[in-house]
């Protein structure tokens, strides 16, 4: 199958399977339906591009660990910036982080994630780091048992390494 078509197959059903998408909404769970979850996101070289919310674990798993007031994940399809300057295809993840640092002030960070292979490197790297933890490569091997990512790879590692096979952070506050 064409890699684009396959691309945008998994973007249907990346956005669509569900009936709904979860978010959390001023500390409420709150549950999308497609057309309330359609949104525009801006790509890292301005460019506006339509997205629909969707709902991956992360939701759930940001919540208890940061007690966010409201998360929402959206997700666009469509020509990243590298290909619209005429590079290969790439991927981006932009984070948009608002509210209370430990100390009470006011903050917000903006963050941009680029790989200029795509998606699959770092979902690849992802499964690496994890079958790494399960399997004690780096420390002791955890106790059986059901795991999310983020509970085994240590963020700081996590990032180093998507730095090592080519991602690029370009963060702003």
């Amino acid at each position: 199958m064409h890699r684009r078509s396959q691309a945008a197959a998994d973007y249907d059903r990346l956005t669509s399977a569900a009936p709904a998408s979860l978010t959390v909404h001023q500390g409420k769970d709150l549950w999308l339906t497609a057309e309330q979850g359609r949104t525009t996101v801006t790509s890292v070289d301005g460019v506006p591009l339509d997205a629909r919310a969707y709902s991956p674990f992360d939701v759930l798993s940001l919540r208890a660990a940061t007690n966010a007031g409201s998360i929402r994940f959206d997700f666009a399809y469509g020509q990243s910036a590298s290909r619209r300057r005429g590079e290969s295809y790439s991927t981006e993840i932009i984070i948009d982080i608002a509210g209370r640092a430990k100390d009470g002030t006011e903050t917000s960070s903006h963050i941009e994630i680029v790989h200029p292979r795509g998606q699959a490197p770092l979902t690849a790297l992802g499964v690496v780091l994890g079958l790494e933890a399960l399997l004690g490569l780096r420390a002791n091997a955890p106790a059986a048992g059901l795991y999310l990512p983020e509970l085994l790879i240590d963020p700081s590692y996590f990032v180093g390494e998507m730095m090592a096979i080519g991602a690029r952070f370009d963060v702003a506050r």
